[in-house]
């Protein structure tokens, strides 16, 4: 599997199918993250709007962690030979 999640989309379908591998159900990982079984479903769903805290709570009870990376740069577009120059 890929590391890193591009959108909140990803992310909770990352975090539903390690819950699964783990053999646990949603209410399961709201009580050993401190959170409302309802956040684990908006999380797993991708909802944009999720709060910070219990994402990373969720992540925690799922024994998983938050890493941030810089997004691979875009190459930079050669405009001399664009235009012609």
């Amino acid at each position: 599997m890929q590391r890193g999640s591009r959108s909140t989309q990803d992310l909770g379908a990352r975090l539903r199918l390690r819950r699964e591998s783990m053999g646990l159900t949603q209410g399961d990982v709201a009580a050993r993250a401190g959170v409302t079984r309802q956040l684990v479903s908006r999380i797993e769903h991708g909802h944009p709007r999720a709060e910070i805290g219990g994402v990373i709570a969720v992540v925690r009870a799922l024994d998983a962690e938050v890493v941030l990376a810089d997004a691979p740069e875009a190459p930079t577009p050669d405009l001399d030979s664009f235009f012609g120059r």
